[in-house]
């Protein structure tokens, strides 16, 4: 009787046991498989050249693998996005993927545990504007206030200007071109290393054809030397394209301009730097011009994030401008 009495309190534990552990288990697939409590906001991105799709996690709760998928084009390819972060999909990470094809229709949706879906970005792309990815056309520069481009440049593009001039009781007037296109400050004049001074112009939207352009810097007096450095870049917004703007200056081996979050996806990043030394940017930049131990450089992003111009110095002060222009 008393074998029987502790092999029934053994059997009901064992029971009781079996019956914990299943509980867990299936507390645990409703907890992976489960929508979201805060449902999580997305930007989805797509260049009209890459083919690229990128979804930004933008807030709200993570997503753990399982919780949810993405349809291109109706079919499942949630396994075919990288991620530039980790597990789970948190704010600020990005997934991306290429397709063979144009996409037509993106759908990211969470799963729930009863099988149900909640939609969370549905991009029908046929009906957006694609935008175009900003690319780098032709640079010119020259020790001088004045600048001429080696070939004709195209109408619609983007021109964009950086100066430096040697007195920081000077200023600039005015900056025109042979085409009759309108620059407007982009970022300065910033004063540096005692007795210098930086800005940069750009034109958008620009006439282009006939000869190839000369660019004139005209200042409000007298000033011991002038560097002016031109760069031409298509695929830019023709509206209002300028984004952000930083600068930074100071002294010693690294140098940077200041970070600042773009507003849009695709964006051209430019940053021009002088120094008293030598600068050398980034690897992540491609410099279009080390004239005289200075840069100019640029790179494309095709997500939004927090960019800054960065690179080193060899000694001395040093000064560095960036701005931001928006793909369109």
């Amino acid at each position: 009787m008393a074998g029987d009495a502790v092999s029934e309190v053994i059997g009901t534990l064992l029971l009781v046991g079996v019956v914990v552990v299943g509980m867990v288990l299936i507390g645990i697939l409703l907890f992976t498989n489960q929508a979201p409590s805060q449902l999580p906001a997305f930007d989805g991105i797509i260049t009209n050249l890459s083919k690229t799709i990128y979804i930004c996690h933008k807030g709200g709760d993570p997503l753990w693998k399982g919780q949810y998928q993405i349809l291109v084009d109706g079919v499942d390819r949630t396994g075919a996005f990288v991620s530039d972060g980790g597990e789970p999909w948190s704010v600020g990470d990005t997934l991306n993927y290429t397709a063979a094809t144009m996409p037509k229709l993106v759908v990211l949706v969470a799963n729930q545990s009863q099988g149900g879906r909640i939609i969370l970005l549905s991009t029908d792309l046929t009906k957006e504007a694609l935008l175009a990815v900003p690319s780098f056309v032709q640079v010119a520069v020259n020790s001088a206030a004045s600048v001429t481009f080696p070939g004709t440049s195209t109408s619609r593009d983007l021109i964009v200007v950086g100066i430096f001039w040697s007195s920081q009781a000077v200023s600039i007037t005015s900056v025109t071109d042979t085409t009759g296109n309108t620059y407007n400050l982009a970022i300065g004049p910033t004063n540096w290393g005692g007795s210098y001074r930086d800005a940069v112009y750009y034109a958008s939207n620009i006439v282009g054809g006939g000869a190839a352009p000369t660019i004139t810097v005209a200042f409000s007096g007298a000033q011991g030397g002038t560097m002016t450095y031109a760069a031409e870049y298509s695929g830019v917004a023709t509206i209002n394209p300028l984004d952000q703007t930083s600068e930074g200056y100071g002294t010693g081996t690294v140098l940077e301009s200041g970070i600042k979050a773009t507003g849009q996806g695709t964006e051209l990043i430019y940053g021009f730097c002088m120094s008293a030394n030598t600068a050398t940017v980034d690897p992540s930049f491609t410099a279009r011009s080390t004239f005289s131990n200075n840069f100019i450089a640029d790179r494309t992003v095709t997500r939004t994030g927090y960019y800054h111009v960065f690179g080193t110095n060899s000694a001395g002060d040093w000064m560095v401008q960036m701005a931001t222009f928006r793909g369109g």
